[in-house]
């Protein structure tokens, strides 16, 4: 469309900045509007102001600790791919947000983080002076200052008239790939004043398209991986876009190449008969050429390494990491772009040029990739651990967790030390059908839970947890808001009473650690689990024998269907 022919925008009148908040927000997808209320109430009331009216505004999702109302903007966004906002009291709000503002940024989450800013005035000179002592005490010099190293984008908003294009420009930024958090404080009195405006159509502020890496470049990799004798691909978080499962899949099979995910996303069918699991290990130390597509830490220097011989190329949104202070793995190649736009050109490349002898080769490494497959799929499927009482093996809840998974369910994985069992032990049947933390903040899983069945009500969401992680996520906000919101979700714990990977870590440095013997890290007095959620208004059970497992994950999921939070806390062995 021409200049010419563009519709004309008119402005239009706000009583309040606030009612234009709420109505590009609204404009812009964001569903919910997840907030521990502060400084900046005038949102809130504008928004309640739109519901009332019957025009449209995002729900208000009061989540009663700020850990859950990020973790679920982040699970929002996950499964929806749109930015949802959130909206804080000044800096100590985003301080109690900061863990889980680390999660989205790492993994590379869409959120609009709002922040109230101290009243400016005190002599009632603008409506939203200052009215209390506390305001005082709590005015920052550099308020951006607390969350700028976890954001890709900050504005400091103390004037109306900018206030349209700064929140259009903020959502833009949020959803643009690599995605994450962006962050705009309000002035109180700013949000009172009224407001003329002409608000941008957000399709003409669309987050730019996918960008692909030159040909020639593309070329070379078709090249290195026709002509590799035992190629692998090792994936990271590809599969944030749906069209990237799919991609990935037909890419593989016309590769003949073994795929490794590093398991913090649904990036490959598990039934795929090319992928392998998530322990690349052995393979990574055999491999001639390693593909890493969009993965964060390829492997771990200390344990695991290549051939050096080996050629590896990255394809990657973010190759370098730059907001990584130390990050230094060797690639013989290095390609900036979309995963998702370059694969089905690397796949047609590889299929145009592979030669009569390589088509063999790879023919072959077809067969063999697939026979690893059905071995491993029948080692994940063929053991059943004894009945009776006692602590569970990790193995056997993914076990009977993995039977409850269909291609409506959604897994959200933050149980720890038993990550990686899980990873290895849930299938992988559709795209944004499994998630894990990528940040190191504990606490995730319950928030992002919440957040992935806001985004998907009618998906049944599982959230696997570890009972650290848990405690450290404000639950009972989590499963209070759940139950506010109807958007309930069975939660299963792993729960073997102690810090466990803080305990491998420290056995690991001292075999003959004097902490360790001193039970400093061990959970046996924790707070009652079935208790506090139940207090919640959840369905809760204690599990601690083997075989009374798969009836607790029935009724669980039967409570969820019904509309109610279920929490099993199950007695596992420690790592």
């Amino acid at each position: 469309m021409s200049a010419d022919s563009a519709p004309a925008a008119t402005a239009t009148s706000f009583a309040e900045a606030s009612d234009a908040v709420a109505a590009i927000l609204s404009a812009n997808g964001v569903r919910e509007l997840f907030t521990m209320p502060g400084d900046a109430f005038p949102v809130l009331e504008a928004v309640a102001r739109a519901h009332e009216r019957g025009a449209a505004a995002p729900r208000i999702a009061t989540c009663l600790h700020e850990i859950v109302a990020v973790a679920a903007a982040h699970g929002h966004h996950m499964v929806s791919r749109v930015p949802q906002a959130c909206l804080l009291h000044v800096d100590v709000g985003l301080q109690m947000a900061g863990g889980m503002l680390h999660n989205a940024q790492r993994a590379r989450a869409g959120i609009l983080l709002l922040g109230g800013r101290t009243p400016a005035t005190w002599d009632g000179s603008r409506r939203g002076g200052r009215v209390i002592d506390m305001q005082w005490i709590q005015d920052r010099g550099d308020l951006g200052g607390t969350v700028r190293d976890y954001v890709k984008w900050s504005y400091d908003l103390q004037r109306t008239e900018p206030l349209p294009h700064v929140l259009q420009r903020a959502l833009q930024i949020a959803a643009a790939d690599p995605a994450g958090p962006v962050y705009v404080s309000l002035l109180r009195e700013m949000l009172m004043e009224p407001l003329e405006a002409t608000l941008s159509d957000p399709a003409r502020h669309r987050p730019p398209q996918p960008s692909v890496p030159e040909i020639p470049a593309l070329e070379t990799l078709a090249d290195w991986i026709c002509g590799a004798e035992r190629p692998i691909v090792v994936v990271g978080h590809a599969g944030r876009e749906a069209l990237a499962f799919e991609r990935l899949g037909a890419f593989a099979t016309a590769a003949a190449t073994p795929v490794y995910s590093r398991g913090a996303r649904a990036n490959i069918s598990s039934e795929h008969p090319m992928y392998l699991g998530t322990d690349h290990g052995a393979a990574l130390a055999e491999a001639d050429l390693v593909v890493l597509l969009d993965v964060e830490v390829p492997w771990t220097p200390a344990f695991q390494g290549v051939r050096e011989d080996a050629r590896i190329a990255r394809l990657d949104i973010d190759p370098l990491k730059p907001e990584m202070g130390l990050w230094s793995f060797p690639a013989d190649l290095l390609l900036s772009g979309s995963t998702t736009a370059a694969l089905p050109i690397l796949t047609e490349l590889v299929l145009e040029r592979r030669t009569r002898a390589q088509d063999a080769r790879a023919e072959e490494r077809r067969a063999s990739v697939a026979d690893a497959h059905r071995r491993r799929e029948e080692s994940l499927t063929g053991a059943r651990p004894p009945s009776g009482a006692g602590p569970m093996a990790a193995a056997y809840v993914a076990r009977c967790v993995a039977e409850l998974v269909d291609e409506d369910t959604i897994v959200v994985d933050d149980s720890t030390t038993a990550i990686a069992t899980n990873a290895e032990h849930i299938p992988i049947l559709a795209p944004g059908s499994y998630f894990q933390p990528i940040g190191s903040s504990m606490g995730w899983g319950a928030g992002a839970s919440l957040g992935a069945k806001l985004a998907a009500p009618e998906k049944t969401v599982i959230s696997l947890n570890a009972e650290g992680n848990l405690f450290s996520g404000a639950p009972e906000a989590a499963f209070w808001t759940a139950a506010r919101l109807n958007a309930p979700f069975l939660t299963v714990v792993y729960d073997n009473a102690q810090y466990a990977a803080i305990k491998l870590g420290l056995t690991y440095e001292y075999p003959d650690s004097a902490l360790a013997r001193a039970g400093e890290l061990e959970l046996e007095r924790a707070p009652d689990i079935p208790a506090l959620a139940a207090s919640c208004g959840a369905f809760a059970e204690r599990v601690a024998a083997a075989d009374g497992l798969p009836g607790a994950l029935r009724r669980g999921l039967a409570a969820v269907r019904d509309g109610q939070c279920a929490v099993l806390d199950v007695t596992v062995q420690g790592p």
